[in-house]
């Protein structure tokens, strides 16, 4: 607080009687002005400590003391170390505060595998449900296969039917994936980066990717992955959260002996994304247990999230 002086009075031209009386009084008690000096007169007797006023319970308190607020709550850090034989790279999206967290590399780019194959799958039912139509019985049936037994020919007619890499250029504009490019000929070998797999899932999950037609069919054929590409992420969580969880995996054993491995989870509040390439011998297996560690150290923030 700041304290103000107030402004001098002007001296009395005279005393009166009664303050005369006043002055007497003070004179005979020996009032100390309290200055901070100290008392010089050795034959002053000490006239001990000053009285301590008792405080008065109905006087208002010069300073208004708020009543403190509780803290707010503590997030959990997003953060990830895991020892790789190889090369390595995550993303995670926060999808209720729209954030973004991963490696340092998560902008480098690998190939997607059959990651991809949501985002074809995502593309096509768009494009069909603006056009005006429903897609016939048997693409839906490719679709299916293509996701849920991450069947390869059935891809192969996606993306034939899609432009080929012309699907590459609208997911990479309507999803804002600033790494993706698309490879000649081939949709396995599209370039993509982690954080482009993490924004992927969570532009299927929130309906831009397949338009709000068919994003929940789609993502209900991502919760029902199975066989060989039904691995990573989902399988480190609590059993009772599997179900909520939509995956597209993808890998691939490339010429020169070198695994390619990609997990790509989404739920309501959050994506993932996990890049792996390392030694042939190593196996698929081995991939599948580092995408389980990375979600494994994310569990303090995946439970944040929950919802």
């Amino acid at each position: 607080m700041r304290w103000t002086r107030w402004p001098p009075r002007r001296a009395p031209a005279r005393i009166t009687l009664a303050a005369g009386a006043a002055l007497a009084v003070l004179a005979t008690i020996g009032l100390t002005v309290l200055d901070g000096a100290p008392d010089r007169d050795p034959a002053r007797a000490d006239p001990g400590p000053a009285p301590t006023a008792e405080p008065n319970p109905s006087a208002a308190p010069l300073i208004a003391t708020p009543s403190p607020s509780p803290p707010p709550p503590v997030k959990p850090k997003v953060k990830v170390s895991v020892d790789v034989d190889g090369w390595f790279s995550w993303a995670f999206v926060d999808r209720l505060a729209d954030k973004e967290y991963g490696s340092a590399n998560r902008d480098l780019t690998r190939f997607s595998e059959s990651t991809i194959k949501a985002g074809l799958a995502a593309d096509f039912l768009r494009r069909a449900s603006a056009a005006g139509g429903k897609p016939a019985r048997y693409r839906l049936d490719q679709i299916r296969s293509m996701i849920r037994d991450s069947s390869d020919p059935m891809a192969d007619r996606i993306w034939s039917a899609g432009g080929e890499e012309q699907t590459i250029a609208r997911l990479a504009r309507v999803c804002g994936l600033p790494d993706a490019a698309p490879f000649t000929d081939m949709w396995s070998q599209t370039y993509v980066s982690a954080r482009d797999l993490a924004r992927l899932a969570d532009c299927i999950a929130d309906g831009t990717a397949a338009g709000p037609t068919w994003t929940d069919w789609l993502l209900n054929e991502m919760r029902h992955v199975r066989g060989e590409g039904d691995f990573g992420i989902a399988h480190a969580l609590p059993e009772a959260d599997r179900a909520t969880v939509a995956v597209k995996n993808g890998w691939y054993l490339h010429t020169g002996d070198r695994w390619q491995v990609n997990c790509m989870a989404v739920t309501d509040g959050w994506s993932l994304a996990v890049l792996l390439n390392y030694p042939g011998p190593r196996g698929l297996r081995y991939g599948d247990r580092i995408c389980r560690e990375v979600t494994r150290q994310l569990l303090p923030t995946i439970r944040h999230l929950r919802r």
